[in-house]
């Protein structure tokens, strides 16, 4: 580019006879094209340090990944301090829970090495790492992106239903999964549980909305993470039953089942098997229920001037003479549940003709033999 610019530039000069000036110009100009036409970007900022125990730990410093440690216990050290969420930490405690197995000397200075190893590895972050005393440790997690910390926030103040979408969905696994340390035993229990409430309230929040179907997936997020929780089990069969899925009720139920029974030697609850058996129950009625769809009646209007008032015996079907009172409604409804028999009893020219008439008149227009 800078050749061809250079012999573009001797041509004119020949043909105008100002070397000097244009010389000066095309070299003035050249390196402000050359500089627009390799401008770069720059680059987008990061958060200074992403911290997430929550499934397989992670920990990014400016969007990098954390540079490699010398061991698994400088990342089991920055989780005992971030669990701790700025507070300080005792150093001693700190040995001892990291190197069980050593004499307090030897436990001292193995953390000693391993915070000299973080800091390394934190780089432009390893201030962080402060010494309120000359006994305790604490991490500084301000302009942090911290999930166990966002979790805490958002189920012990769920100021809105998206926010708390967002913060169940930080929940990838297990707290410090694949850590097999007795120390995480009681936090991740905690965290666990923060998770579930998270969507069970998620849950409530649907159905107050009347939304059954986000309802059950709430639901079922729900038990997947904790099978044997029987009550959400329970909650995610009745959502069922309420969308009419009989199917799925009955599945989550043996689900429900086979889990207890294959990890815990154990059966569902009573509580839990009374409910299948009454949802079951109630589903099978309304599928034998046929669904009726009322024919409408003849405008009175259509049939007064065709039809003349009766002065005797029964009224025609369809007339507007006829007045309908709670025995239409009662034989019809033993009609559709099935009986067997129905008896009308009833005063002479009360109009008992008239009622079978109507109601034959009716079972014809939906279609039913009579």
């Amino acid at each position: 580019m800078v050749e061809w610019s250079r012999g573009v530039h001797h041509n004119v000069v020949r043909q105008e006879g100002i070397f000097l000036f244009q010389h000066e110009l095309l070299y003035m100009l050249l390196p402000v094209a050359v500089a627009a036409t390799f401008q770069v970007e720059p680059t987008p900022a990061h958060t200074p340090l992403t911290l997430r125990l929550l499934g397989p730990m992670e920990v990014l410093c400016h969007g990098r990944p954390l540079p490699p440690l010398r061991t698994h216990k400088g990342l089991w050290l920055i989780a005992l301090l971030t669990l701790r969420q700025g507070a300080p930490v005792d150093r001693a405690w700190l040995a001892t829970t990291l190197w069980s197995g050593s004499f307090p000397l030897q436990a001292q200075y193995n953390l000693r090495r391993c915070l000299s190893d973080l800091r390394t590895a934190l780089g432009t972050e390893a201030h962080r790492i402060e010494t309120p005393s000359a006994r305790t440790i604490r991490l500084d997690l301000s302009d942090a992106d911290v999930d166990i910390k966002s979790l805490e926030s958002a189920v012990r103040a769920p100021v809105a239903r998206q926010v708390l979408e967002d913060a169940a969905a930080l929940y990838r696994g297990e707290l410090l999964e694949g850590c097999a340390e007795k120390w995480v035993e009681a936090d991740r229990v905690r965290y666990a549980e923060l998770y579930l409430g998270a969507l069970e309230t998620l849950a409530e929040m649907a159905d107050a909305a009347g939304d059954t179907s986000r309802k059950v997936a709430h639901l079922r997020r729900a038990v997947s993470a904790q099978p044997e929780r029987e009550h959400t089990q329970r909650t995610l069969m009745e959502a069922l039953a309420d969308l009419g899925d009989a199917a799925a009720v009955t599945q989550t139920y043996r689900s429900l089942r086979v889990y207890l029974r294959d990890k815990m030697n154990l059966e569902p609850s009573r509580e839990t098997r009374t409910l299948y058996q009454t949802l079951t129950d109630r589903l099978a009625e309304e599928s034998a229920r046929p669904a009726v769809v009322a024919a409408p009646l003849p405008r009175p209007s259509d049939l007064a001037a065709a039809v003349p008032e009766p002065s005797s015996g029964a009224i025609l079907p369809g007339s507007s003479y006829y007045i309908e009172r709670a025995a239409d409604r009662h034989i019809l409804q033993a009609i559709r549940r099935g009986d067997g028999l129905i008896l009308v009893k009833g005063p002479r020219q009360i109009g008992k003709t008239s009622l079978i008439a109507q109601t034959v008149a009716r079972l014809r227009s939906e279609e039913r033999r009579v």
